[in-house]
């Protein structure tokens, strides 16, 4: 069998003939036709752009496609830039590219467009919506250029300029260019009086299992209902022991996996109008039939999907006599044979990304990020101060404390935030509201304190109506913001304002990492901290976590004894 190295693989899709950003600085040298300082400029962003890679600019092609593949994940803040410097680099280099006629010029004029696309574009310029030229600029144009008429614009059309975007420019991402302008193009029947364009549609991104519940028979939807109400409320007098009432959300999860596994059935053959009842779908027969769908849809690769589908299967059955006791026990062998092997401690990439925070600079600049941008947002109401503020607020929390990200978005200014006369705030939730029903109580430092309290005094009405008993409202103030949307800006603000990637649960992780660096071997003290219920949850996610630290103290040791000689 033939081996290939790592560079082989590398470079397997691009040309013998592509240039190095070497060939591109010295054929620069060489070129009079510049002014000197636009060769230096040009040279430094090659030069740059190769920094950040991690390569001499003899091993950095100028391939587009090549390049992107490298570029997308590139964070600025990490390698010490300002966004602003890192697009000026890439545009440089981006220049210097087209210069030698690697990738065509973007230069793109008004009367370079005819006259069906002109006068559109120039409706779109008087709009001075930047939400629809940014996006549109190069899509009008590459449209133009093809000869497509507005009217005749076609799904496939976007998808072309996505693929020329990709041969022929260095982004980042040129899938997010092309979803940008696919938005922004079915923005402007609304935007602009008498648009000849036609509404796009797109391809979605996963493929929908679930289907909708009005193909089925009425009985099935009512005996689904029926099912989540008792697991909500239990008869009491049920002859199974195990019967206990479920959470809410767990309730939702199993509504979710019998509506997706009927829909895998379905897709596997079954008629809709078969589906006349839960018990179908954990019959023996159709529970492995649908089980067997679902490991061919995977293509034969085990996943968690699998074996929480059988478990729920097997949990549900247990509720139908008409089940034997050996149908129920092959179905608990099922939940067996699909389970996947338990992860030992952390996972290789949450792992990684707590590397990038075993820094000083790094974490000073995590625990000070929440009073630079409350400095930044200042005492103005603006709905753009109050998001920021918002975001300090989250990010100050989940440094302090390591919640779970449904905890710090529930919580709730008056149930949650307990102030006794003495002038203290204490953040407590109790056992029912937390999910191993660990009771959570804790002092919050004063400044803090001082942030919660400006921040609820200033939000409204601009980021949600006055009165909202809610630390994360959302905008009409009547209950909670979703999660999701409150972990995504978090993300995005750690990754604009530091370069790291950090969703709000890798908090968790990274105060167990603290807490261990500075005291090997002390998983009680950091059961206690992130509220396990058991010793065993944190000897699991974190055996050996503070193997770092061990062999530091034991290297101090080691130098020590040598300089004793």
């Amino acid at each position: 069998m033939q081996h290939f190295s790592a560079l082989d693989l590398e470079t397997a899709f691009v040309s013998p003939n592509t240039p190095t950003f070497a060939d591109l600085i010295e054929m620069l040298n060489q070129d009079t036709s510049l002014s000197p300082t636009r060769r230096r400029d040009l040279r430094s962003g090659l030069n740059r752009v190769a920094k950040v890679l991690g390569r001499e600019p003899d091993k950095v092609y100028a391939d587009p496609r090549w390049l992107q593949a490298r570029l997308k994940d590139i964070l600025p803040k990490f390698h010490g830039l300002s966004p602003k410097s890192w697009s000026n680099a890439v545009s440089d280099a981006r220049a210097a590219m087209a210069k030698f006629g690697v990738i065509k010029s973007k230069n793109n004029k008004l009367g370079d467009l005819n006259s069906e696309w002109l006068p559109l574009w120039e409706t779109i310029l008087s709009t001075r919506d930047r939400g629809l030229m940014a996006p549109l600029s190069q899509l009008f144009y590459f449209l133009n250029n093809a000869g497509i008429s507005p009217t005749k614009v076609t799904n496939d059309h976007l998808l072309a300029y996505r693929d020329a975007l990709a041969l022929n420019q260095i982004r980042r991402d040129p899938e997010v260019a092309y979803i940008n302008a696919f938005y922004a193009w079915n923005r402007l029947g609304s935007k602009i009086a008498g648009w000849p364009g036609t509404v796009l549609t797109r391809e979605p991104q996963a493929k929908r299992v679930k289907l909708p519940l009005d193909i089925y028979p009425t009985s099935f939807c009512e005996d689904l209902d029926a099912l989540c109400a008792k697991l909500a409320v239990p008869d009491p007098f049920d002859d199974d022991p195990s019967c206990r009432p479920l959470r809410p959300t767990s309730i939702s999860q199993y509504r979710r996996v019998l509506e997706r596994f009927a829909g895998g059935l379905v897709r596997d053959g079954l008629s809709p109008s078969e589906i006349v009842g839960v018990e179908t779908l954990v019959k023996l027969e159709n529970a492995e039939r649908g089980l067997r769908w679902m490991l061919a849809d995977y293509n034969n690769e085990l996943r968690p999907a699998l074996s929480d589908t059988a478990r729920v299967l097997k949990s549900v059955a247990k509720r139908y006599s008409s089940l034997s006791d050996a149908e129920i026990e092959k179905l608990g062998s099922f939940v067996g044979r699909l389970s996947t092997k338990q992860t030992i401690g952390m996972t290789a990439k949450n792992r990684e990304r707590l590397r990038a925070l075993r820094s000083d600079d790094v974490r000073k600049a995590l625990f000070c990020l929440p009073d630079h941008l409350f400095e930044r947002a200042g005492t103005c109401d603006k709905k753009a101060s109050g998001l920021l503020r918002e975001q300090a607020i989250a990010i100050a929390i989940l440094t302090i404390i390591p919640l779970r990200r449904k905890n710090l978005v529930s919580i709730h200014l008056d149930r949650h935030l307990h102030r006794p006369r003495d002038g203290s705030v204490f953040l407590v939730f109790e056992p029912r509201e937390v999910k191993n029903k660990q009771r959570i109580e804790c002092q919050l430092p004063q400044y803090l304190v001082d942030m919660i309290d400006q921040h609820v005094k200033l939000r409204a009405p601009n980021l949600c109506v006055a009165g909202s008993p809610w630390l994360f409202p959302k905008r009409d103030g009547t209950e909670p913001m979703c999660v999701d949307h409150l972990a995504r800006l978090v993300v995005k603000r750690l990754r604009s304002e530091l370069g790291v990637t950090m969703n709000m649960h890798l908090f968790r992780h990274f105060a167990a990492n603290l807490m261990l660096e500075a005291h090997p071997g002390n998983y009680e003290a950091t059961r206690r901290l992130l509220g396990h219920s058991r010793l065993s949850s944190t000897l699991n996610a974190y055996t050996g976590f503070e193997n770092t630290t061990a062999s530091r103290l034991f290297g101090e040791i080691i130098s020590g004894a040598r300089k004793n000689e």
